[in-house]
């Protein structure tokens, strides 16, 4: 597989292209957090990031492209921080609130954004909703697998349905998600009333028939 070109590598041309796409992901976000997405234009977008709306056309096809790219880089992040410094030992439940942590801190780093796309989720459409979970299916996956390690380890019920649990669990995420914005809470006071939820979900779960 061919390695990822570095920034010596590019061209003149290629550069200012990777360059005013970065711009443009910045502006979004910003202009995302300040004034929600159905409220941002793409002019303004592209106004911000100094090009021109067709290069928000070129890099991106269109704001809702944008968004996703945004949420896109996010998701790729925070779980190849997870996978790096996932620890070896511990049971399920702290690996899994290891994950969660990691989670809140990068959806609290711009509580504004975060409330911006979670407002804007009730009223996406069927094909961004698919375009979505195709790239957070990689997160639903790894949490999966956690959990099937804890059926393993005799931590959780051998009969416990792994699908329902982690959407179960994704469930409590965004409700305390969505309580630490409205109260302005930090990652780990966030992470910490989540993780009584989880603990008293997790006493459930050894049982599931």
């Amino acid at each position: 597989m061919d390695q990822p070109e570095s920034e010596a590598d590019l061209k003149p041309r290629q550069r200012r292209k990777r360059e005013t796409r970065a711009r443009l992901a910045d502006a979004a976000r910003r202009l995302f957090a300040e004034r929600g997405f159905e409220r941002t234009t793409v002019r303004a977008i592209a106004s911000a990031g100094g090009a021109s709306t067709g290069a928000v056309a070129a890099h991106f096809g269109s704001k809702i492209g944008l968004l996703l790219a945004i949420l896109e880089d996010v998701n790729r992040r925070q779980l190849d921080l997870v996978r790096q410094t996932m620890p070896p030992d511990g049971c399920t439940r702290q690996k899994l609130m290891h994950m969660l942590r990691i989670f809140y801190a990068f959806d609290l780093e711009q509580p504004t954004l975060t409330a911006a796309v979670l407002a804007y989720a009730w009223r996406w459409d069927e094909e961004v909703e698919e375009r979505i979970r195709a790239f957070f299916d990689e997160g639903d996956t790894l949490m999966r697998s956690l959990l099937a390690e804890g059926v393993r380890a005799g931590e959780l019920a051998p009969a416990l349905d792994l699908d329902l649990a982690v959407r179960t669990i994704f469930a409590l995420y965004t409700r305390t998600l969505r309580n630490a914005i409205v109260e302005h809470a930090s990652a780990e006071e966030a992470a910490g009333q989540l993780e009584r939820q989880v603990t008293l979900l997790f006493d459930g779960l050894r049982h599931a028939g």
